[in-house]
């Protein structure tokens, strides 16, 4: 294990030599075509952390995706979660940590808490009154996990639900933020570009598996128009009121710079669409 002075140098970059507040590099592929039984599929990439967000629906209640399992995990089992069903599975090959490779779903933890986590987070922002009599079915598939994973499944499923047309009332962006603290470095670096304030504190955000073993930290979910926040999850860790402060305005920083890069995104894609359709129309004309 690093020890805390390792994961940030003199220099103040990180073991992946970005700098506290730098997000990692982001892959976004919206699927044109997504697979049969699916409305939407996102492909997200959070620098190696990689995974696929699919939306089915809004559909039938008892209707069920052709192809896919009826798992009975906590996650779906209560009549007041019906209308949001969430499955999250993780590939043979999608963890840095091989132990961990070959574990079912159904007995995984993290996974059915990983699932709790994105539906109480979605319950809110998901129009349900105009779905009251369907169900919406949320599938993630975990390629590749190099930390910040439930970051990376609430922002892949909220580019899914778009892309499926179903009504949200505002984009959630999730990032996670730990906190360094750097009182046996320098005092030079007091005045770094960050903002921080010299009291040894760094908050470093979008965090690598190797950040989230030593670090304390916490995953935020923020609605950019509304400006509220639809989940503050902590890893069990606990902050004074300034440090938790400090960490969610770096935090709510990061969201505004991923909601810039996701409203791009989705209006590419719609152009693409609409020019796509219109080519379609002169054809058929």
């Amino acid at each position: 294990m690093s020890s805390r002075l390792e994961l940030l140098s003199s220099g103040g970059l990180r073991l992946d030599n970005r700098r506290p507040n730098e997000l990692r590099e982001i892959k976004i592929t919206i699927e044109p075509n997504p697979p049969i039984g699916t409305d939407s599929s996102v492909s997200l990439q959070h620098g190696q952390t990689r995974l696929i967000s699919s939306v089915s629906g809004p559909k039938d209640q008892y209707q069920r995706t052709p192809g896919t399992i009826n798992p009975s995990n906590s996650s779906n089992t209560s009549s007041n979660n019906q209308q949001i069903q969430v499955y999250v599975s993780s590939a043979p090959f999608g963890s840095i940590d091989r132990r961990r490779t070959t574990t079912r779903r159904n007995n995984d933890r993290s996974l059915v808490d990983l699932e709790l986590a994105i539906q109480s987070t979605f319950r809110p922002v998901i129009m349900l009154e105009l779905y009251q009599r369907s169900k919406i079915e949320i599938f993630i598939e975990i390629v590749e996990q190099d930390g910040s994973l439930l970051q990376a499944s609430i922002n892949a499923t909220t580019l899914a639900l778009i892309s499926a047309g179903v009504s949200i009332s505002d984009y959630v962006l999730s990032i996670s933020v730990g906190s360094l603290i750097k009182n046996t470095m320098s005092s030079n670096d007091d005045d770094d570009d960050d903002g921080d304030k010299d009291d040894g504190l760094v908050a470093m955000v979008d965090l690598i598996q190797e950040e989230e073993k030593d670090l304390n930290s916490l995953t935020i979910s923020f609605l950019p128009r509304s400006c509220k926040t639809s989940l503050i999850q902590l890893d069990q860790s606990r902050f004074d009121l300034d440090s938790f402060d400090r960490l969610l305005k770096v935090g709510l920083s990061a969201c505004m710079v991923l909601h810039a890069r996701f409203e791009e995104e989705v209006k590419r894609v719609w152009a693409s669409e609409v020019m796509i359709d219109k080519r379609r129309s002169r054809m058929d004309d």
